[in-house]
């Protein structure tokens, strides 16, 4: 590998720079059609999925996890 160029660094840096600039913009137009409602249900959605899934389990797994880990067998 070679060490990059002080005029190398400089250009990756402004090029970075563009595409923040760039990145903001996009961010701000998306931002300015986004819409709210529907990201707020699906945001809902997937937490009420998330929270019934975990609720499905009475463990974390941990204990079953050491049990295949040491060898033991199952109760």
């Amino acid at each position: 590998m070679t060490i990059p160029t002080q005029a190398q660094r400089h250009a990756w840096m402004l090029q970075w720079r563009k595409a923040g600039v760039a990145l903001e913009r996009v961010r701000l137009q998306e931002l300015q059609v986004a819409d709210l409602a529907r990201i707020a249900r699906d945001l809902e959605d997937a937490c009420n999925a998330s929270a019934g899934e975990r609720a499905a389990s009475l463990t974390s797994g941990l204990i079953e996890q050491q049990r295949v880990l040491h060898g033991r067998r199952a109760r």
